[in-house]
């Protein structure tokens, strides 16, 4: 269980960061380009917090 803790946040972030990318390099509108990272990075930080909560 503690193993998932570490990793799911650098995965999020990892995934944030890809799609991004990819989302810029499409052209898209900045604003739609930064919805589901914003979302990831949401996610990776409601995990960081359980972790500290839990005292991993």
């Amino acid at each position: 269980m503690k193993a998932w803790l570490f990793v799911l946040p650098w995965v999020l972030v990892g995934l944030a960061f890809i799609t991004t990318a990819a989302n810029l390099l499409r052209e898209v509108n900045v604003r739609e380009a930064l919805v589901l990272p914003l979302l990831l990075l949401g996610l990776a930080a409601l995990s960081w917090a359980m972790k500290l909560a839990l005292g991993v």
